[in-house]
């Protein structure tokens, strides 16, 4: 995802800046020809989003699946949703946030973890994504914020959540829903506690934590 939107960024900017040469193309002046005549600048997003419906759309349909999403867990959040705004402008978001130091016990003991020049350097990456998605004021009004804690917990007498996320992104409530909220899956904590140095370190990295609803334990 951040390659293509890397990739995607750069063929846009080039696109809107030979804008010029279109315009001198098609005059009756010029003849119609010119050496470098590219594409409209908006056929770049149109191009990706041929790419992912061909890439993820095809075999989900085949498989009788009215739809399709990406669950992002990386860096880049923000810039990965507005991202996906580009090239499907309706599509549904949603920012699921979780209780840091809660996140950092549950990867701690995954293989992954290893490969961090920084243990900390998850918190650090959750720390710039809720960062950047309270800085964006025009994609929050897009998509919606959940907190993880919240959406474990909902039950059949209580969905609050659950169905604010259905009216959200236009999909119906289902016992099914309910089902996989009680399956706990690849668990890594096996009940182990983090340190006082952890919990001190982590609650100077995540600054904003408590606009979220989350202090230190």
């Amino acid at each position: 995802m951040k390659d293509a939107l890397l990739f995607h960024q750069k063929v846009e900017s080039y696109l809107s800046k030979v804008e010029i040469n279109r315009r001198k193309a098609f005059t009756k002046k010029i003849g119609q020809w010119i050496p470098v005549v590219s594409p409209q600048p908006e056929m770049s997003s149109r191009s990706f989003r041929e790419f992912f419906n061909t890439l993820y759309g095809t075999e989900t349909n085949a498989r009788g699946i009215p739809r399709w999403g990406f669950k992002e867990v990386r860096a880049n959040a923000v810039a990965h949703m507005n991202f996906l705004l580009k090239i499907y402008p309706d599509a549904r978001l949603l920012f699921l946030v979780r209780n840091p130091w809660n996140m950092y016990l549950s990867i701690k003991g995954k293989k992954f973890h290893q490969n961090f020049a920084n243990v900390l350097d998850p918190v650090q990456v959750w720390q710039q994504n809720v960062d950047d998605y309270l800085n964006d004021a025009e994609l929050q009004d897009r998509c919606l914020i959940v907190r993880y804690e919240e959406l474990i917990s909902q039950t059949r007498s209580d969905s609050a959540v659950l169905s604010q996320i259905c009216h959200h992104t236009g999909i119906s409530l289902t016992d099914k829903m309910y089902e996989e909220l009680g399956v706990l899956v690849d668990s890594s904590c096996n009940g182990s506690k983090l340190s006082s140095d952890e919990l001190e370190t982590i609650g100077e990295i995540v600054g904003t934590a408590n606009l979220l609803g989350y202090d230190k334990p």
